[in-house]
């Protein structure tokens, strides 16, 4: 594939840890993305009041 794409994700997480168990999710997954030619290029964590 030679187009890129882009990716939005927004999520919400359970108070009970969801973020956490996204983080492990998101490192392993990390390798396969970048064996893919895949690249993070910007990450933010919003606080909502």
């Amino acid at each position: 594939m030679s187009e890129k794409v882009y990716m939005l994700n927004v999520l919400w997480f359970a108070p009970d840890g969801g973020a956490e168990k996204y983080a492990e999710y998101a490192a392993a997954a990390a390798p396969f993305v970048q064996e893919l030619g895949g690249v993070l290029v910007d990450s933010y964590r919003l606080t909502w009041p």
